[in-house]
């Protein structure tokens, strides 16, 4: 790692900003942060760091959700083997078993997420792979329907923080344009567990009263204590932030966390978040909007993985026969899914490849709602359903979760959409029952309204993200955001720019030409010539004004004409103070380049405390350019260089009328000095003054 102190060019540099290594010779990887350049260290390269973080996140993530999303579904396979016939379930007794684990699945998301920060996601997540995989065993020994109530309102419970903790953790990871292969091969987790779940279930199916369990149970046993063994291991194995990663040398951890500054700044994984928090994130209709884009498409999800092994049964396949025919389906949705997500994160485009796969399930389900009697044609609308709303989910995520800024509004606003988002399960349950096999005309219908209200919700998102992007381009904010102005902000920060449909930048963060204070030049006299006299037409005086150019170049000290035309220092470099040059002057830079107000003043001296102060004579913003913050921009440069020289005080005197100038000054801390006259002599009073003697 290499540290290279370099200047501010104009002041209008981006913030943050990256040379992306997929474009860039790997021996120029470089963040560039305000202060310094952070260099990739030389041991590695970028692309090899990121092959080290894929090694380290990506697959313990897809293995503790393959078993939790199979611990969650397995109770369809259980139930081709005869749950509800045991158990004596009647009419809609199982579809209120699978509604139970919704009930705390979608409560407790935004509490999971807040509790991963505070306990450290490998600790957090692997202590509740451990509880749901030991209740899933359990669910294996119920005896009645009481006891599968009970185990499946646990399994919601400890299974809340798997998903959207996971989407979370690996969103402080990537950067946006490179996280959508990695979201999505995460979420096929779940069609390799509907894959892998179908072929275990004919498996496991063939155990049918050994040791005198059924072979349902046996399904619930076997699984859930895979997920128990595992979550041992895995309390060593899953990630952590990449501020806490212990796999990452001092180094490489300094690299990759201004590497991330991209995506949420100084995100501050110490930062604890709070339940107040989540109620300022829960405020932003943005955040309503992503839950619905989400929630459209938990229909159709959950309706098939809940109910394809009973839709399949129906084609008159045997229970091993319905368990082998359910897992292609999965698997052409796995390989479909990571086919968009390559091609989404190649072109960067997010929104257009969401809608594509929806209208692809949406015509898989228009099938199975049209043909009824030809069980070939609507084995293969299996395929279009899976393959399209397993596609589009981990688009959607990713999309919504990536315009996030911060771990605080990432966390609570990733655990809020895929909390509401799972209220689609408890529709789903209901839309596919018993009496309506095998048409089941009432749940592909559910399905496919909504989908299309995930499509109105997506184009709804990207409209408002269009308009708030616009909205911050026609006002830019009065002065550049420090890295933990961003991190409080995230998302909300007025340089920030969300995605909508193409990523051209690494950084979401949208550089302004700022505006700037700098000390005047030799050659900007003519300029505060003009200010000058522009102050006195403003003060009634328009014939007061005597100076000239010539006047004031004698008698300003001025910085020397290559000087930055970057915010001044706070220890100004300019020609000496001296009695025939007393004052310095103070110029505001608009962002296209023109002095727009001043500020001239000279040291004074406070007797009682001993110590030097400044007093300002003349502030003065154009009338144009008054209610963008420069007067104060120039008044707290001007307190930053009594605060350097610990100065005593910063003095001005405003006329009597002025009152919008008093109220200003009041409002940023200044008061009247009531018991104080303002004292003068000057003209002939002066002279005569002079030549008195004894």
């Amino acid at each position: 790692m290499g540290l290279i102190n370099r200047e501010k060019d104009d002041g209008n540099e981006s913030p943050v900003s990256y040379k992306d290594p997929e474009q860039s010779n790997a021996a120029h990887d470089v963040i560039h942060t305000d202060d310094a350049d952070v260099v990739c260290p030389a041991s590695t390269t970028d692309g090899k760091l990121m092959a080290k973080i894929d090694l380290h996140v990506i697959p313990f993530l897809c293995i503790m959700y393959l078993l939790a999303f199979l611990d969650r579904v397995n109770i369809a396979n259980a139930d081709v083997f005869g749950l509800s016939e045991e158990l004596g379930l009647e009419k809609t007794e199982y579809n209120t078993a699978l509604v139970v684990f919704f009930v705390p699945y979608i409560l407790f998301e935004i509490p999971s997420n807040i509790l991963l920060k505070r306990f450290k996601p490998h600790v957090w997540l692997s202590l509740n792979m451990f509880l749901f995989g030991l209740t899933t065993l359990l669910q294996g020994l119920v005896q009645n329907y009481s006891g599968l109530i009970a185990t499946r309102f646990f399994l919601g419970l400890f299974e809340t923080g798997m998903f959207p903790g996971a989407f979370y953790l690996i969103g402080m990871w990537y950067r946006r344009h490179e996280a959508q292969r990695r979201y999505s091969f995460f979420f096929n987790s779940t069609t390799l567990a509907g894959a892998f779940g179908g072929l275990l279930a004919a498996a496991i199916g063939k155990m049918s009263g050994a040791r005198g369990y059924a072979g349902w149970r046996w399904i619930f046993i076997i699984e859930g204590g895979m997920t128990v063994l595992a979550s041992f291991f895995f309390y060593f194995l899953l990630p952590n932030f990449p501020e806490q990663a212990k796999w990452l040398s001092p180094e490489e951890k300094h690299y990759v966390t201004a590497r991330l500054r991209v995506d949420q700044g100084h995100a501050g994984a110490e930062r604890k978040t709070t339940f107040g928090d989540a109620l300022n994130v829960l405020k932003d209709y943005k955040i309503i909007i992503g839950g619905f884009m989400y929630f459209g498409l938990i229909v159709p999800a959950y309706g098939y993985a809940y109910f394809a092994p009973g839709i399949i049964k129906t084609y008159g396949y045997s229970p091993i026969q319905t368990q082998l025919y359910s897992v292609p389906p999965w698997a052409a949705a796995f390989a479909f899914s990571l086919t968009i997500a390559f091609a989404s994160d190649r072109v960067r485009h997010r929104a257009g490849f969401a809608i594509f796969a929806i209208l692809i399930a949406i015509a898989g389900f228009a099938t199975l709602l049209s043909v009824h009697d030809n069980h070939k044609v609507q084995y293969g609308a299996l395929f279009l359903v899976t393959m399209g709303a397993y596609t589009a989910m981990p688009i959607i995520v990713c999309w919504f979760n990536m315009n996030l800024g911060g771990h605080t509004r990432r966390s609570i606003g990733s655990a809020w959409q895929v909390g509401f988002g799972n209220i689609g399960g408890i529709i789903a349950v209901y839309a596919f029952l018993a009496k309506d096999a095998p048409k089941f005309i009432r749940g592909y219908s559910i399905c496919i309204a909504f989908t299309i209200l995930s499509i109105i919700a997506c184009i709804t998102y990207g409209a408002v993200v269009m308009y708030e992007n616009k909205k911050r381009d026609a006002n830019p904010p009065e002065r550049e955001l420090t890295d933990d102005e961003k991190a409080e902000l995230g998302d909300n920060a007025p340089t920030y720019r969300g995605i909508v449909t193409m990523l051209q930048m690494s950084s979401p963060y949208h550089t302004y030409p700022m505006a700037t204070v700098r000390h005047a030049r030799r050659e900007d006299a003519p300029v505060i010539l003009q200010l000058i006299q522009e102050l006195a037409d403003y003060e009634k005086e328009p014939d007061a004004n005597k100076a000239t150019v010539e006047s004031i170049q004698a008698t300003v000290a001025f910085a020397p004409s290559d000087s930055p035309n970057a915010d001044a220092s706070i220890i100004p470099a300019t020609e000496p103070i001296s009695p025939t040059k007393p004052a310095r002057c103070l110029l505001m830079i608009s962002p296209e380049g023109e002095a727009v107000g001043m500020a001239l003043y000279f040291y004074n001296y406070s007797t009682w405390r001993s110590r030097a102060g400044i007093y300002l004579e003349d502030l003065y913003v154009r009338d144009s350019e008054r209610g963008k913050g420069y007067g104060k921009k120039l008044l707290s440069t001007l307190a930053k260089q009594v605060v350097a020289i610990d100065g005593a005080r910063l003095d001005w005197v405003v006329l009597k009328w002025n009152e919008p100038s008093i109220k200003f000054y009041e409002s940023i801390g200044a008061y009247k000095m009531d018991d104080w006259v303002g004292m003068r002599v000057d003209g002939d009073g002066l002279n005569k003054l002079a030549n008195l003697t004894d």
